[in-house]
C-alpha cells in the first residue's frame, strides 16, 4: 500500500470502531491476542458519523487494498436496530454507489466475498447496552465491587437526577478506585486494568481473530448471535 490515503491503511484488515477511546480499548485486545500487526483500527468518531465516514472510507485511494472490514458499535438500546442501521448503511454504499462489499445477515458473522464484512454489536445478555456493559462483567467478582456499587447507589439516594448511561456510571467509579483515577476505559486496558482474558471478552476476541482470519482463504465462522440479535 505505497500510494497515499487520508485513512493510512497498512494491512488488508480494518476494524471500525465508534471512537478514540473505543480504539484505544481494541488496540489492547489485539495486542494480547497478537494480531495488531494483521488489523488496523480506525475511529468513524461517533454512531452517526459512520455513513459519512464510509462513504469517505470506500472513495479513499487506500481502500482498493482492503479486504475485510470489521466493524464496531454499541447496541444502546436495541442490538437488532443497530445492526439494521450498519446494514441500510452498507447496502447503500453497495447498491448506490456500486462498491464491492459482502454484507453479513447476522451480526458476528462475515460475510463470504471479495472484500467481506463483519458487524460486532457491543450489548449486554438482554441485547442492549454498549463497551462498558461487557466491561462490568468482568468487574463484578472483584473484591472492590461492592464498594462501587455502595457509591453509586448513595449518589441515586441524594439526587432525583436520572443516571442515564449506569454502566458507564459503574465502570469510572470503579476506575476512579485504581492507581490512575483519571484515565478513560480505553487507556485503563492499555494499562491492564481489566483482565483481558476475562470470558466476557471472549466473543469480542473471536470476532476479532475472525477479521484476521478473512484474508488468509480460511472460511468464515458464524458465531452464535446474543440473545436478543438479529437472524
Amino acid at each position: 500500500m505505497s500510494r497515499s490515503s487520508r485513512f493510512l491503511p497498512t494491512v488488508p484488515c480494518q476494524l471500525l470502531v465508534e471512537g478514540n477511546d473505543d480504539r484505544n480499548f481494541f488496540e489492547s485486545l489485539l495486542d494480547r491476542l497478537e494480531l495488531r500487526h494483521r488489523i488496523d483500527v480506525q475511529s468513524y468518531d461517533g454512531r452517526d458519523r459512520l455513513s459519512g465516514f464510509l462513504h469517505a472510507f470506500v472513495n479513499d485511494r487506500g481502500f482498493e487494498d482492503v479486504r475485510a472490514i470489521g466493524i464496531v458499535r454499541d447496541a444502546d438500546s436495541s442490538q437488532d436496530a443497530a445492526f439494521k442501521s450498519i446494514v441500510d448503511i452498507l447496502s447503500n454504499l453497495r447498491h448506490k454507489k456500486g462498491v464491492d462489499l459482502s454484507i453479513p445477515t447476522v451480526p458476528q458473522q462475515f460475510a463470504e466475498g471479495f472484500r467481506s464484512v463483519g458487524i460486532m454489536i457491543l450489548a449486554d445478555a438482554e441485547g442492549h447496552g454498549m463497551l462498558e456493559s461487557v466491561i462490568l462483567e468482568t468487574l463484578i467478582n472483584d473484591p472492590r465491587w461492592p464498594c462501587v456499587e455502595r457509591f453509586i447507589e448513595c449518589l441515586r439516594s441524594l439526587s432525583s437526577d436520572e443516571i442515564r448511561h449506569p454502566e458507564k456510571s459503574y465502570v469510572h467509579a470503579y476506575l476512579a478506585g485504581t492507581a490512575s483515577p483519571h484515565i478513560s476505559v480505553g487507556h485503563a486496558a492499555k494499562r491492564g486494568v481489566f483482565d483481558l482474558d476475562h470470558a466476557a471478552f471472549a466473543e469480542i476476541c473471536d470476532f476479532l481473530k475472525r477479521l484476521a482470519s478473512c484474508i488468509r482463504n480460511e472460511s468464515p465462522i458464524i458465531l452464535s448471535p446474543r440473545k436478543g440479535s438479529t437472524g
